[in-house]
């Protein structure tokens, strides 16, 4: 976040011309709508600080608990976030993704959002059998598996930590293959002819425990978002299963259905 300066004494003028006190609309609505109007064209970018309530009360003639819930109407909304000690500032322009409904890769949903996708492979082995992974997969107990662990970004920023398993005898070789650039389920449809039919998925919460915060590059104990993905073949047989953790700050998940 940027430092705190003095904010713009001419752009606070012109909010406060543009309140008008003789139309039923409360006040802390019509000031939430004209700084989510300065952060949606650009006016006001991510980390630009805003002034204290009190600066915003002085300058705009409103009283301090008015100011206190357009700030808290317009953090729950996403666009402002508060650090204590340090003021409020400019969100993160939050991906959105329509994950219930459909599958896209992490690749297609960053570039469709507008930024720059990149995926570093943490670690690729063959592992022994993991009790509760093999149970999931129906895979033998015996059965060794192939562990994927990903950290992917959306312009430099950690966004994605994500850890795949699959079935090591089904996909032999695959160790060969760079999922850093290549697509893990379309490798399974054109090289072993093992498309991906259906995907279980589960949406949840957690706090971010030391690995998560230090790969997410988030405080220890912060909320994240996690999805569980298991993945079926053409005949109804568990493929892949994965852990995905996103950075909550970062991502919204959305669901668009006929009614």
């Amino acid at each position: 976040m940027r430092n705190r300066l003095p904010f713009d004494s001419d752009m606070l003028n012109q909010w406060k011309d543009k309140i008008d006190r003789n139309i039923p609309t409360p006040l802390y609505y019509q000031l939430k709508l004209l700084i989510k109007d300065m952060i949606e064209s650009g006016q006001l970018a991510y980390g630009d600080a805003l002034p204290t309530e009190a600066e915003f009360s002085e300058a705009l003639d409103i009283s301090r608990p008015t100011i206190r819930q357009c700030m808290q109407a317009l953090v729950a909304e996403g666009y402002l976030t508060r650090q204590k000690g340090k003021g409020t500032f400019v969100a993160q322009k939050k991906i959105e993704i329509n994950y219930i409904a459909k599958h896209e890769s992490f690749h297609e949903i960053i570039r469709k959002n507008g930024y720059t996708p990149f995926t570093r492979v943490l670690s690729f082995q063959q592992i022994d059998p993991v009790p509760a992974i093999n149970e999931i997969l129906q895979l033998p107990a015996d059965e060794p598996l192939y562990a994927l662990v990903r950290l992917c970004m959306a312009n430099n920023t950690p966004t994605l930590f994500t850890e795949s398993y699959t079935q090591a005898s089904r996909f032999p070789n695959l160790l060969q293959y760079d999922f850093s650039k290549d697509s893990l389920y379309a490798t399974m449809r054109d090289v072993y002819h093992s498309p991906v039919a259906v995907v279980r998925r589960e949406v949840g919460a957690a706090n971010a425990g030391p690995t998560d915060a230090s790969m997410l590059e988030i405080p220890k104990g912060r909320a994240i978002c996690m999805v569980y993905n298991l993945a079926y073949d053409q005949q109804n047989r568990p493929i892949e299963y994965s852990i995905s953790r996103y950075r909550s700050e970062f991502i919204k998940f959305t669901n668009y259905m006929k009614c």
